[in-house]
């Protein structure tokens, strides 16, 4: 397709006028290698972001669409939508500093362990690269959450999960309210989830089978015990810990951040075509709410 469309155009010259590089990366040297950084791994809310290191896309800016709420009600998804992103965003620095962070931070002096003598591995900055793994897998669960409420699907907050959240009481067939939904986005939702708690992970037609690893991976992180290690070692028995080599790890911790991503992008454009969906049903009037940007204090 590439090569048909340089056939037509003049790919160059339109790249040229395009302004995709025009935009800052920011003030600090530190800035700028970190917007460089989101921009190689794609990890900017910025669906132009998949078009390559441009400097347009080294911004979040994508926000939630319009959507009609009852008179009166606060723009509490509004809120939602804005926690995420932050969440995203914190969880992204924290993998930054992870894979750019010193051998030894300086909390890290006089804190004593035990060397066990199985290449395990500590420090600052391998925990700032697994905080970044649980916060982007609970961005996942928040997304879902937010489906429950936009869609009024009346599962408990606290009960609603990657899987139930698509599945009747019973769980054998999808709910009645995305039973042949035109809605694409909100399908890729679901595959995003299904790629990681289908009851197949193997299954061929999963997108990104080996995406189920990261249940597991988040199972042990927040009920069990993770430990990292600078080399596989292979130990006789089951053992009780759950053990993963560095390089490893971080290449799961990307692939969570990815889908967290595209779990927010995803939700955006679902809500967007939801919105469309009910304002050809919707023919009463509907009155504007303007909202400013959030500025943070002392900026």
């Amino acid at each position: 397709m590439a090569e048909k469309i340089a056939t037509m155009i003049d790919v160059g010259a339109v790249r040229a006028r395009s302004g995709l590089d025009s935009c800052s990366l920011g003030r600090s040297k530190q800035e700028k290698a970190y917007r460089q950084w989101a921009l190689s791994h794609q990890l900017f809310v910025n669906p132009l972001n998949v078009l390559g290191r441009h400097s347009i896309a080294a911004t979040d800016r994508f926000g939630l669409p319009d959507y009609r709420s009852p008179i009166g009600d606060p723009p509490q998804f509004i809120a939602w939508f804005n926690q995420l992103k932050q969440e995203f965003a914190a969880a992204r620095l924290l993998l930054f500093e992870a894979t750019r962070g010193e051998a030894q931070h300086f909390a890290d002096r006089d804190l004593m362990l035990v060397d066990t003598l199985d290449y395990s591995a500590f420090s600052l900055s391998l925990e700032k690269m697994r905080l970044a793994f649980r916060t982007a897998y609970g961005l996942l669960d928040k997304v879902v959450g937010f489906i429950n409420a936009y869609f009024q699907l009346g599962q408990k907050p606290e009960r609603v999960n990657l899987r139930n959240v698509w599945l009747t009481k019973d769980g054998r067939s999808i709910r009645p309210e995305f039973a042949e939904q035109p809605n694409w986005p909100l399908r890729g939702l679901y595959w995003l989830a299904f790629d990681i708690v289908g009851e197949e992970p193997t299954d061929p037609d999963a997108i990104a089978p080996e995406a189920a690893e990261l249940i597991r991976l988040r199972n042990a992180l927040e009920h069990r015990c993770l430990v990292l290690r600078e080399f596989a070692v292979c130990q006789p028995g089951g053992g009780i810990l759950e053990a993963i080599e560095i390089d490893a790890f971080r290449d799961r911790t990307y692939m969570m951040m990815r889908l967290a991503r595209a779990s927010i992008i995803y939700l955006s454009l679902a809500v967007g075509r939801e919105e469309q969906l009910r304002a050809q049903k919707d023919r009463g009037l509907a009155m504007p709410m303007t909202l400013p940007t959030y500025r943070a204090r002392g900026t």
